[in-house]
């Protein structure tokens, strides 16, 4: 498995992205923010689609 292929749950995740919990939980409710993988009833963000999210989201001027 590589760096970008481990699997982060959404606490991990919303640290990574330095966002609370319950946006993670909104943007998966609206079907909007990053991809995410469900194994039952948790749910886990791969670290290159969290990269992918923030790359997308960065605003140039």
């Amino acid at each position: 498995m590589t760096d970008t292929d481990v699997l982060l749950d959404t606490d991990e995740a919303a640290r990574m992205l330095r966002l609370p919990p319950s946006t993670l939980k909104h943007f998966r409710q609206t079907e909007q923010g990053p991809s995410y993988v469900k194994l039952g009833r948790r749910v886990y963000y791969r670290r290159a689609a969290l990269v992918d999210f923030l790359a997308s989201s960065e605003v140039t001027r």
